[in-house]
């Protein structure tokens, strides 16, 4: 299989080739400073090949870049993932949602705001396979059993050794949604309360009478809080992405207003605690 790019691998080629430009070299004498062929250089550039962090210093010492800028990069080349497991799902994801997956396979933090739904990270098989059966979207069952299984899959970020940090907002109404009824609903938060206990993931709520407006909204991070981040809105026909840095900047203003008026990862656990209790 031919290699293909991940999207963290994308964005280090186009960080690498601004650079080169913005220093005003040609691929030949970037290739020849370092001894590469000068079709290396662009190669690199355009995602083609995967570029070693070795490399990526002898680049950044090439272009004069500081200590940190240096750093930066060079966890983007480690970071970077080119396992593109979803590519034979292809078919059967719309082409937002199969970004969408690139994103997080590469991110290595999430914040995420969901008003009216657990997010799909969280979600249990079977409140998964509740939620498409009262969709007006999705309702194909061979089509809904390729979505719950490419969505069982991009769980398994929340468990790798370097796992994904995910910091979750849900509306509190969410918690109270009995998709698939009230059986489903106690796996569902019992899932979650489990959930809260893993080290890289954050549950918070947040009241039905806060005062704040709460859309569904995602932001994935590359490397940090001062790597590429790119921002992801929903409508009920499709994902929107925001990968311009004013949009994300507002998609982090407007997901702080939320997380201000929300409850602590503590206070949640008790909410769900106390919803199981109402449940059963």
């Amino acid at each position: 299989m031919a290699f293909q790019a991940s999207w963290l691998q994308r964005q280090l080629g186009r960080e690498l080739l601004a650079l080169r430009e913005s220093r005003g070299h040609t691929t030949r004498e970037v290739g020849e400073a370092l001894g590469w062929a000068h079709t290396k250089v662009g190669r690199v550039e355009r995602a083609e090949n995967k570029i070693d962090p070795v490399d990526v210093i002898r680049l950044a010492k090439f272009y004069k870049l500081d200590d940190a800028d240096t750093e930066r990069l060079c966890a983007m080349a480690r970071q970077s993932r080119t396992d593109i497991w979803w590519e034979k799902y292809k078919p059967w994801l719309s082409d937002p949602y199969y970004t969408l997956i690139g994103y997080e396979n590469d991110a290595t933090r999430l914040y995420a705001l969901h008003n009216s739904v657990v997010h799909g990270l969280l979600q249990t098989e079977r409140y998964m396979r509740a939620m498409y059966e009262t969709s007006a979207l999705i309702r194909d069952p061979d089509h809904v059993d390729m979505h719950i299984e490419v969505r069982l899959q991009r769980q398994r970020r929340l468990f790798e050794p370097e796992p994904l940090l995910a910091d979750v907002i849900l509306d509190e109404s969410v918690l109270g949604a009995p998709y698939g009824g009230a059986k489903v609903l106690g796996e569902q938060l019992k899932h979650l309360r489990e959930l809260s206990e893993l080290p890289n993931v954050s549950i918070r709520a947040v009241s039905a009478t806060a005062a704040v407006a709460r859309m569904p909204l995602d932001i994935y991070e590359f490397g940090g809080a001062d790597g590429p981040a790119v921002a992801m809105s929903e409508t009920l026909y499709s994902t929107i992405i925001h990968d311009g840095p004013l949009e994300v900047r507002q998609a982090r203003r407007a997901l702080e207003f939320v997380q201000a008026a929300a409850m602590s990862p503590q206070e949640t656990v008790r909410v769900i605690e106390n919803r199981i209790r109402e449940i059963n």
